[in-house]
């Protein structure tokens, strides 16, 4: 587990001693779910974000790494910066409550066509 044992450990403590109900994160909309996830320690965006989606099925759930903030920046913003909080709402607006489908694909998208890239 290397440098993520003491934040495991924390997350276990938090559910054991009851300051995460993992089972009431169900019953959330997606942003107090995200929220209630990141109070962990050793959580962000991206890992609440995976959580959500694929241990909850939180399909709006968009999480939001490097290969899929590339995907983004090549096929929607091409030659344009654009910050994480607009590829968010991006996602958001864009892909609605599948969103996290669509990340699925993009991650896809970008880690094959760089395995093909790197063949050639």
């Amino acid at each position: 587990m290397g440098f993520r044992a003491p934040y495991l450990l924390a997350a276990a403590r938090a559910v054991a001693g009851g300051r995460l109900d993992l089972q009431h994160l169900r019953q959330l909309p997606v942003a107090a779910a995200r929220t209630a996830l990141m109070e962990l320690p050793g959580v962000g965006p991206k890992i609440a974000d995976c959580v959500l989606l694929f241990a909850y099925g939180f399909q709006s759930a968009f999480p939001l790494d490097i290969w899929v903030t590339r995907a983004l920046g090549e096929l929607y913003f091409p030659q344009h910066r654009v910050s994480i909080n607009r590829l968010r709402q991006f996602a958001a607006a864009h892909f609605g409550r599948h969103a996290g489908y669509a990340q699925q694909y993009l991650f896809h998208y970008m880690r094959t066509r760089r395995a093909k890239a790197s063949r050639n």
